[in-house]
């Protein structure tokens, strides 16, 4: 079953276009926070800052993948011409202003409206960019 889910993923991700590098890196930060997620929910009942860490840590994946994926496509395209160019700096404009609208969206949300721990959440944000400088560190360790 779990060779089954893996196989499913890794076929997204080479479906969406994703290369090597950067599904290793996918991967990598989905089982992280999908573990994070799940003990988050687990110790809800004793204390809510591993929630909310995990949460933080959700919203930084999600932002990262889309973000992750609209660089891929939109440099693979040809930016040459002066129209693609100007396209390419509308779209680019809309989408970043539009993801970071719905990050600052949810923090607000989740800060505001249910009181989360403001640590936890800065540090749920900041954990899967960290394991990208990680994952770069044990590559070069296993090369060698």
């Amino acid at each position: 079953m779990i060779s089954n889910f893996k196989n499913s993923i890794n076929t997204y991700l080479k479906k969406k276009g994703f290369s090597a590098p950067i599904q290793k890196v996918l991967k990598f930060n989905a089982a992280l926070v999908f573990l994070l997620f799940s003990f988050g929910l687990m110790a809800l009942p004793l204390d809510a800052w591993l929630f909310w860490l995990s949460c933080g840590a959700l919203l930084s994946f999600w932002n990262f993948f889309f973000l992750a994926y609209f660089v891929q496509n939109m440099f693979s395209y040809n930016v040459i011409d002066a129209k693609n160019t100007r396209n390419f700096m509308i779209k680019q404009i809309f989408l970043s202003n539009l993801r970071l609208f719905i990050t600052g969206f949810f923090l607000y949300a989740f800060l505001v409206m249910w009181s989360a721990d403001p640590f936890a959440l800065i540090i749920g944000l900041s954990i899967p960019l960290a394991m990208i400088p990680v994952l770069l560190i044990n590559k070069q360790k296993n090369t060698i």
